[in-house]
């Protein structure tokens, strides 16, 4: 059995570009058959209606907000949190559209063709209210969080 990284290495290691770059959408690579798979299935999940609520917490965000797209319009607020600093960093540049900052368009287009309602301007700024009123969800800013106070 391998042995469980810990979470200074894991701190330490890891490389959340070299992250983003292997599952960049519309590469070509083993991370576009994973993209793909996960978001076809956040789709259904988030459109069926039946998930939807004023705030989603996504512990174990990572650098990515792949995950969040299908979520945007159906929670009021949602709060990323993730263990390495560097993450948080790497969501910030993109919250703050920072250059160098990880272009998630490829997959916005692709959720946006999934859903059939969105157009990918919708995604433009992610604080800007939704026709019904409801903000996208997206945080204004990223703080390190104890969930278990």
């Amino acid at each position: 059995m391998a042995a469980f990284t810990g979470g200074e290495v894991y701190k330490a290691e890891f490389e959340p570009t070299a992250y983003l770059e292997y599952f960049k959408f519309g590469g070509g690579t083993l991370g576009d058959e994973f993209l793909t798979f996960v978001l076809k299935h956040y789709c259904k999940t988030f459109t069926s209606g039946d998930v939807k609520g004023d705030i989603l917490i996504d512990i174990g965000s990572g650098p990515t907000i792949y995950q969040l797209l299908s979520a945007c319009e159906k929670f009021n607020e949602i709060i990323v949190s993730d263990y390495a600093d560097r993450n948080r960093q790497e969501l910030e540049k993109w919250l703050k559209k920072e250059p160098g900052a990880f272009d998630w368009t490829p997959a916005v287009k692709y959720v946006c063709e999934l859903e059939g309602q969105r157009t990918p301007t919708a995604f433009e700024d992610p604080f800007k209210s939704n026709s019904d009123g409801r903000g996208h969800g997206f945080p204004s800013q990223l703080e390190p969080e104890n969930m278990l106070r």
